[in-house]
């Protein structure tokens, strides 16, 4: 039997010395409970993603700077974790592999996404090589996030008899994204007749949300170990190819879950710009507060300000709703009455709206 801890932490791009400190963290927390091998997600070191800053080179420089001092810390144990490799004048996303204190290896992203929120073919170089280890008797491959979505990688990993596979993933979240997911791991574990051990990342990065999520999947396609959802865990793994699993269930309520979402989203983009308090415009809407309430319960009332902002066209029903949502939210609130910012704006655009009728166009200003 061995032991595979899942780190599933929160990194912050660009934040090297928090990201640093927290994989020591649930290094010290893997050897503590004598892991044989700790894994982090895709580009942990760094945070993902980290866009434009790739083409700064004292960004990278300082990414391996990190890496290097990550060595010493590795001792009488394996540290699998995703970072920023360059050879020459290329970059690649890449995992490194500790072992006793010693680098063993480096791995380059073969597939790289270039889709929706993904842009990675404008920063990386595509690997080429798929690694193969040992572990007592267990063998073993590993590879980076959309590597495993791939079906002529998996063909390529299929000609070896592999007991498990370790994904290092940035997956964000959209509606529906935790099972199409599941499914995809749980077509590749039955392709491959192996474990597959998925570690993701968790947390808000600008606009990205990260669930986190990471699974244990077996060979038939099943679930048989879930870290938790929108938050920081450490699932631990006790690994025995012969052993019988007993599948678990995810039950998903996408409320619950969008829900979960937008909390993890807003704290982070607050705490990882370093905000301490916001100020939400309050108009008596749905929308509005639907937002403030929101932001009370994810941020606390006393880090949420309310701005009430009528003119001559809020009524004074939408008008005493604002109030009594900022007052049943317990927030501190602000009125300040935009009536002559509205008759400046109308005074200045005149020239372009003569000839035509008053209507919603002004009102919306």
């Amino acid at each position: 039997m061995i032991k595979i801890g899942l780190a599933q932490i929160n990194p912050c791009v660009g934040d090297f010395e928090g990201n640093f400190s927290k994989i020591l963290y649930y290094i010290d927390k893997a050897r503590k409970k004598e892991v044989d091998i700790v894994v982090f997600g895709e580009l942990s070191l760094c945070g993902y993603p980290p866009e434009d800053l790739l083409l700064k080179p004292q960004f990278i420089e300082e990414n391996i700077r990190y890496l290097n001092r990550l060595k010493s810390y590795t001792k009488k144990i394996k540290v699998i974790l995703g970072f920023v490799d360059r050879r020459r004048d290329k970059i690649f996303n890449a995992y490194a592999f500790f072992e006793d204190g010693k680098l063993k290896d480096i791995y380059h992203k073969i597939y790289l996404p270039n889709y929706g929120v993904f842009d990675e073919k404008r920063y990386f170089t595509s690997g080429e090589k798929i690694p193969f280890y040992f572990l007592g008797d267990y063998s073993f491959s590993v590879n980076i996030c959309q590597d495993i979505w791939q079906k002529s990688y998996l063909e390529r990993l299929s000609k070896k008899n592999l007991d498990f596979i370790i994904n290092l993933s940035a997956s964000p979240y959209h509606l529906g994204k935790i099972s199409l997911r599941k499914s995809i791991l749980s077509q590749a574990s039955q392709y491959l007749n192996c474990f597959l051990f998925y570690c993701n990342i968790v947390g808000g990065q600008d606009e990205l949300v990260f669930d986190g999520t990471s699974m244990v999947v077996s060979p038939s396609g099943k679930v048989v170990e879930f870290a938790k959802r929108f938050k920081e865990d450490f699932l631990i793994f006790n690994f025995n190819k012969n052993k019988r699993l007993v599948p678990q269930q995810l039950r998903v309520s996408y409320v619950e879950e969008v829900f979960e979402a937008l909390k993890l989203g807003l704290f982070d983009y607050v705490k990882k710009n370093g905000f301490k308090k916001v100020i939400v415009g309050v108009s008596g809407g749905i929308d509005s507060a639907l937002v403030v309430s929101l932001a009370t319960l994810t941020l606390g009332r006393k880090n949420v300000f309310g701005l009430i902002m009528p003119s001559q066209y809020t009524s004074s029903q939408t008008f005493d709703d604002a109030k009594r949502i900022c007052k049943n939210l317990r927030i501190k609130f602000y009125t300040v009455n935009i009536r002559d910012i509205f008759e400046a704006y109308l005074s200045t655009l005149k020239p372009f709206f003569r000839n035509r009728p008053f209507d919603n166009t002004e009102q919306n200003i």
